[in-house]
């Protein structure tokens, strides 16, 4: 008698990656390892069996005192109630904070309780655990306020003076939550009450499962390129995984996923660079590594959406960005200091020899608003036996060129001292755009000197167009480039860069971009800004020098031509044409061009203010062609 087997059973398996991977493929691998449903994320489940490593865990020594401390505070304070008027606020006010930290104080609990109880047992934690389970059940939506209509053209116009509240949706913490939920009660479905479960499996498929996979309608996010379509579509696929027991069903929801997924993908280059930086980079990618691992071991090995070579490049992105232990390339909405995840990086580490993972000590708040990146941050790291990170000894010099974002990195190890320079174009229709067309960074001695901004407080305002470029942080008058007759760059994907040339030879990189059209200047007829980043001589301590070379043509007399430049360290001006910025001696011509400088004070996405100076250069012998060099060289001393 003939008896069918699957592939996988007569030895015949392959291992299909994102790329290739079909609907039909997708549903017979499925179909065929129905059974690998009980064998998901085996490592939460056997964290309890290897105290011993848990607590000799280098990188861990703190941790799970402070984690069964906090533990303990928590049952000790009730929760804040998520009230409407705090909800309303968004709309009022602009604020976000308010009702955005009670609501992610709930999500830092969940992840606390389920550790303790995943590595302890017991009855203390479950009873909390379900409690607090069942408040976010009975929360009126998991869509945080700003996210509330974001699927309406016009948004946030004609959300918040409507009749009726909008259509529910899919946003980065719902899906989050659900997948959180789906993956605790499939890890404690037999200690939980059956009358919680249920209610876990009718909340994730009321708010989730058929918002998205079964309303043919596409998610605002399902549109973009971004870190939305990577967290929301993984997040969701997670949750369906783990609830979804019909393979054929589970094959629909999840061929929508990896067309978002696919999306995600492609807003990275071919070199893996993504124009969100490296901290997106994580919240985006992470989130897919996540889904990855979770249908892998779905489908017993035989998908893995990490095997493709574009996967392999993106996971070097954040090398390439890192400048100094946490100091990376910040430019677009981001912060100048990566929290890496040791978890996902030692996970990557498994797969690719070349990844380092970075080597600190954990903290209990590190990504504690998400039990699936917190968790994995932890069990990851504990469960592959990478102890305490694994830094590889990097070449002194180093440079990168990232053609498809124009973004170019340049890094260099001198005595053991280390300085860099980094500088971008594109266009200003970036995912979190800012208005920066050949704007640059330059590195010395773990601080960015010559600095990006970063985001600016995530509030209404600050994703509103006509406000948003009001502000220094993604405004072009917050960047290290020029205002032109008084006008600032243009936003839109019509005001773009183009690369006249990118070399790099014998430690010496030569960059140099087209600027016309970054402006909308009528004055204007031709703007190229050239960066050499070279080696002041040949002995191993000689300082390093960017030279920016501005040319500027213009069809009548500007009215006005400033040159700024963005410091993180108060210029003195030591004489005219000399300007001291900490490490690095900045020099122009005094004759052709007045010194000014104004101190500002920013507020950072983490709400922490910090201090910063905008060096303006005022032309003051302006002629309808003109050319401009200004030097910077790292390596001096302070006066």
């Amino acid at each position: 008698m003939w008896v069918y087997a699957p592939s996988w059973l007569r030895g015949e398996m392959k291992v299909i990656g994102i790329e290739e991977l079909t609907l039909k493929q997708l549903k017979l691998i499925l179909e065929e390892t129905e059974d690998s449903r009980t064998v998901l994320y085996p490592e939460a489940k056997q964290i309890g069996t290897w105290k011993e490593r848990r607590h000799s865990h280098p990188g861990f020594e703190n941790f799970w005192e402070e984690l069964h401390r906090k533990g303990n505070e928590m049952l000790a304070t009730p929760m804040q109630p998520l009230l409407f008027s705090n909800f309303l606020l968004f709309d009022q006010t602009g604020d976000r904070t308010i009702f955005d930290n009670r609501y992610m104080d709930r999500r830092s609990r969940l992840s606390v309780l389920t550790m303790l109880h995943l590595t302890e047992g017991g009855d203390r934690w479950i009873a909390a655990l379900q409690d607090l389970i069942w408040a976010i059940c009975e929360e009126s939506t998991w869509v945080i306020p700003a996210h509330v209509g974001l699927y309406v053209n016009q948004y946030p116009e004609g959300i918040w003076d409507q009749a009726k509240p909008p259509r529910e949706t899919v946003d980065l913490f719902s899906s989050q939550t659900a997948f959180a939920l789906a993956e605790i009660i499939y890890l404690f479905e037999q200690q939980l009450h059956p009358w919680v479960v249920h209610r876990v499996k009718e909340e994730i498929n009321k708010r989730i499962l058929q918002v998205y996979f079964y309303d043919p309608v596409p998610q605002n996010w399902e549109l973009k390129t971004n870190n939305w379509p990577a967290v929301c579509a993984s997040c969701s696929g997670g949750a369906a995984i783990y609830l979804e027991r019909d393979s054929e069903r589970l094959a629909g929801m999840l061929w929508r996923v990896i067309q978002a997924l696919r999306g995600h993908l492609s807003g990275f280059d071919s070199q893996g660079a993504t124009a969100e930086g490296v901290n997106y980079w994580q919240f985006g990618f992470g989130s897919f590594v996540q889904f990855s691992e979770l249908l892998k071991e779905r489908t017993n090995g035989r998908i893995d959406l990490l095997s493709d070579d574009l996967v392999r490049s993106i996971c070097r992105f954040p090398e390439a960005c890192t400048l100094a232990d946490t100091t990376v390339v910040n430019f677009s909405d981001a912060v100048d200091k990566f929290l890496s995840s040791t978890g996902l990086f030692t996970k990557l580490s498994m797969k690719f020899p070349e990844i380092s993972v970075p080597k600190r000590k954990e903290q209990l708040n590190d990504f504690i608003s998400c039990w699936n990146t917190f968790s994995r941050n932890v069990i990851w790291s504990l469960n592959q036996g990478q102890m305490g990170g694994v830094e590889k000894e990097f070449a002194e010099v180093q440079d990168y060129y990232f053609s498809g974002h124009q973004w170019v990195i340049s890094k260099r190890t001198i005595n053991g001292r280390k300085a860099a320079f980094a500088a971008k174009g594109g266009f200003n229709e970036e995912p979190h755009n800012h208005n920066d067309l050949g704007h640059f960074i330059i590195h010395a001695d773990g601080q960015n000197v010559l600095m990006d901004l970063g985001a600016g407080e995530y509030n209404r305002q600050y994703f509103q167009p006509r406000y948003r470029y009001e502000y220094l942080t993604a405004g072009s008058h917050g960047h290290s480039v020029p205002i032109i007759d008084g006008v600032r760059q243009g936003t839109g994907r019509a005001y773009r860069a183009n690369v006249l040339g990118y070399d790099h030879v014998a430690g010496l990189v030569r960059y140099k971009l087209d600027l016309k059209h970054a402006y909308p200047c009528d004055k204007l007829t031709a703007f190229e800004r050239e960066f050499i980043w070279e080696q002041l001589g040949q002995a191993e301590q000689s300082p390093h020098r960017l030279i920016i070379s501005d040319y500027f043509q213009f069809a009548e007399m500007p009215g006005s031509l400033e040159e700024v430049f963005i410091s993180s360290i108060e210029p003195v001006c030591i004489e005219a044409g000399q300007v001291q910025i900490g490490p690095i001696r900045m020099e122009f011509d005094a004759l052709e061009w007045e010194y000014t400088v104004e101190r500002h004070q920013q507020k950072s996405l983490d709400r922490k203010e910090f201090p910063f100076w905008r060096v303006v250069l005022n032309g003051v012998q302006l002629k309808p062609e003109l050319r401009n060099e200004i030097r910077f060289t790292v390596g001096t001393s302070e006066s």
